[in-house]
């Protein structure tokens, strides 16, 4: 399971909060957080973020692990994009409560179809040591 770290102040809260005390119920079961939001994770490969947002590459913030709200610095690098299909699908409507567009999920997949891990994993010690558990991992 990944989630993000969002409002928590450490791991170790949200996951007693998730988990309660027995944290090792099954052994199968594999929880990562990213610190504080995947988009920080899919912001590490700049190059190909830049590309896919159609932005210039400057805009995009080298240190992702450190922005409080990931999301919402994605989805204000969205609104400079001049693709508008793209903004339709990041960017929730003027008015709405929403925090993100009714297709953000489906836009930044296919965004993951070009992402680099490799590079994201250089950049970023969180994604680094999610990687390197999920890749230890033995059923």
């Amino acid at each position: 399971m990944l989630t993000d770290l969002d409002n928590y102040d450490c791991p170790l809260r949200l996951i007693e909060d998730w988990l309660g005390q027995d944290k090792t119920a099954n052994p199968n079961f594999i929880f990562r957080i990213a610190v504080r939001e995947v988009e920080a994770w899919l912001m590490a490969d700049r190059e190909n973020l830049a590309h896919f947002l159609g932005i210039p590459l400057q805009y995009i913030p080298q240190e992702s692990d450190n922005l409080i709200d990931a999301k919402a610095t994605l989805i204000n690098l969205a609104e400079r994009s001049r693709k508008r299909e793209l903004k339709s699908d990041l960017i929730p409507k003027k008015g709405s409560t929403a925090k993100q567009g009714s297709n953000y999920n489906g836009c930044l997949a296919q965004c993951l179809q070009t992402w680099r891990l490799e590079k994201a994993m250089r950049v970023l010690p969180s994604l680094a040591r999610a990687h390197h558990h999920l890749s230890q991992f033995t059923p």
